[in-house]
């Protein structure tokens, strides 16, 4: 978390809530009447985190605040997952290891080696 973020959050906003990943978000309505809402993140900033109804609520989709029992969800819906790529948690399909393999084949152009076979010729 940004700590100065966290402090200027703590002392000119108000909480709007928290989510399960234990991100907190808050709002501060300006002299325009605009309503400046953000997310201070706990631990990586990372705004995959952010669940659906929060994101909504962040872009001003719409205006209400989610409250827990909405956050639950129903029980045939799937918690909200970050977006694991780059991580040790990332999904590999089966094909990854043949696609090594291959990438060890690969061998990149080299424009001072002659081709075998004489690409220009027309007429055959």
């Amino acid at each position: 978390m940004n700590f100065r973020l966290g402090f200027i959050s703590r002392l000119f906003a108000k909480r709007a809530g928290a989510d399960a990943f234990g991100n907190k978000y808050y709002y501060r309505r300006l002299r325009n009447g605009y309503e400046k809402r953000w997310v201070v993140y706990r631990g990586i900033v990372e705004p995959s985190k952010i669940p659906a109804l929060w994101h909504s609520w962040l872009h001003h989709i719409t205006n209400h605040i989610p409250t827990p029992e909405e956050i639950q969800g129903h029980e045939w819906q799937q918690s909200h997952v970050p977006n694991l790529t780059g991580t040790v948690h990332a999904h590999k399909p089966a094909h990854v290891t043949g696609l090594t393999q291959a990438m060890d084949a690969y061998k990149p152009w080299d424009p001072s080696v002659k081709p075998s076979h004489d690409l220009l010729r027309t007429g055959k």
